[in-house]
């Protein structure tokens, strides 16, 4: 045999013998710490906090462990390639990390880019999602376009983390993000439904869905079908105008477009979809980072994130200060970012689309909702005020209502009070399906997703926000 042909059987032969330990172990990877050794470390260095932080996330490891080899022929993914495309790298300190939308992946994708070296010296909150979204390939690397060779070195050889949150609250800042926030779902319709999901039969054993390179593949046809269909979807519940009224509806419509999707529509349209349609921001966690194929040496979560955040980073040698800095500002330099974040994106995109007043009014309750303002403190501009206000000045008025706030964790109950609002106003059918929908997730990461407990109609609180109704 040519010394060619030997190193291509080879090479065959390894790839396969690869592809089947990776396709059939829960257990891929070779962690360079992971935790049960980063705990030992920290025990032995009388570090009491991270000793406690280490132990959790062991907890966190076989917990998902103990799911994976229960529901082995559930969790995986269709074929050995699928799990990369949510999957950055960072060279220097050998980090592999996996985003999930609606999981702080734009906070985790600003400190990845300062490790790698492309903003050194930058604090993680002087960064915009803007500039940070699509910097793959530079300060980091995505592995989507490695070789498969490549990605098992990675994965072998780097410390990887991911994050979960609670299904629930994920699909509530789904919404407010990309629904309630304005002129947000004009960029979702190029990356949502492929498939209408009012044509998708409810046993559909499709639930996985194309890639989300394949989702982007549409014609401008397919985009208006979508887009025509989502409207329905979310209008479904509404009653039917008549002529008169509709005339007027489109009249005030083109005038002042300040129309929002119903909570209760969005969900409609989320489950109806059963994954296959659904936009990365809403889709399942567990399908997005396949956490029984890739033995993550991290699983933080949403509710402890600066905690989680901090154990990360230090077992990876890396001081948090570095990158957050000062622990006491933490809040409020993380507060403020999101404040001229969502500010930004809103005045960028509904150039020509809505009015301005209609336009900050919503971005303002965007930002009570969230919990960042106060729902005592009313929006501050008349209709002729906001027409003639730009970015700066509508930034410094939202900064100047967050310091005014009061009692900061008053206002942040804010954000809890209003998904309790939201989910009251769904009906109980659907959130029976919502419940089936979002199993998986809770099974896998540990959360609590009974609506009989999270949600009893007995615990319905008084509307605050009116969600359901405000905006029609």
């Amino acid at each position: 045999m040519q010394r060619s042909q030997l190193f291509v059987t080879v090479a065959v032969v390894a790839m396969v013998t690869c592809g089947l330990v990776y396709r059939s172990s829960p257990s891929f990877g070779v962690s360079s710490f992971g935790v049960p050794a980063v705990g030992r470390l920290f025990e032995q260095s009388g570090d009491e906090e991270m000793t406690r932080m280490a132990a959790i996330h062991e907890d966190r490891r076989n917990h998902v462990i103990r799911q994976c080899k229960a529901r082995a022929d559930h969790y995986y993914p269709r074929t050995i390639q699928e799990h990369s495309e949510l999957l950055i790298h960072e060279k220097k300190h050998e980090l592999v990390y996996c985003y999930i939308p609606k999981n702080g992946c734009s906070f985790w994708k600003r400190v990845m880019s300062i490790l790698g070296g492309e903003h050194s010296g930058s604090s993680v909150f002087n960064l915009s999602s803007t500039a940070i979204h699509g910097q793959s390939g530079r300060s980091y690397d995505g592995l989507e376009g490695k070789s498969f060779l490549q990605k098992y070195h990675y994965l072998q050889s780097s410390n990887k983390f991911m994050f979960a949150r609670d299904p629930y609250e994920r699909l509530f800042s789904g919404y407010i993000d990309k629904v309630l926030a304005p002129c947000a779902m004009a960029g979702l319709g190029d990356i949502i439904a492929k498939v209408p999901h009012d044509s998708m039969p409810e046993d559909s054993e499709n639930s996985r869905g194309p890639t989300r390179r394949e989702m982007t593949r549409r014609t401008a046809s397919e985009r208006k079908i979508y887009r025509r269909r989502r409207r329905e979807a979310f209008r479904k519940q509404r009653t039917v105008p008549s002529e008169e009224e509709a005339e007027e509806e489109a009249e005030e419509e083109a005038e002042d477009s300040c129309e929002i999707a119903s909570f209760s529509g969005f969900l409609d349209y989320v489950t109806n979809t059963k994954g296959v349609n659904v936009d990365c921001h809403f889709s399942k966690q567990y399908d997005q980072c396949f956490p029984c194929l890739i033995d993550y040496d991290f699983i933080g979560k949403m509710e402890t994130f600066r905690d989680d955040a901090n154990f990360i980073l230090q077992s990876a040698g890396i001081d948090p200060a570095v990158i957050f800095g000062p622990e006491e500002k933490f809040e409020e330099n993380s507060d403020v970012n999101i404040i001229k974040d969502v500010a930004r994106r809103s005045f960028s995109r509904c150039r020509g689309t809505m009015s301005g007043y209609c336009q900050m009014r919503r971005t303002w309750v965007t930002f009570q909702v969230r919990g960042l303002l106060s729902a005592d403190i009313e929006f501050p501009l008349s209709k002729e005020e906001a027409d003639s206000t730009n970015l700066q000045r509508f930034q410094e008025l939202a900064i100047s209502a967050y310091r005014q706030a009061g009692d900061r964790s008053l206002v942040k109950k804010q954000r809890h009070r209003a998904l309790l609002e939201a989910y009251h106003t769904v009906p109980r059918p659907l959130l029976a399906k919502l419940e089936r929908y979002v199993s998986d997730d809770c099974q896998l990461f540990g959360y609590n997703c009974s609506i009989a407990s999270r949600f009893h109609p007995s615990e319905k609180p008084r509307p605050v926000f009116h969600l359901d109704s405000f905006w029609k």
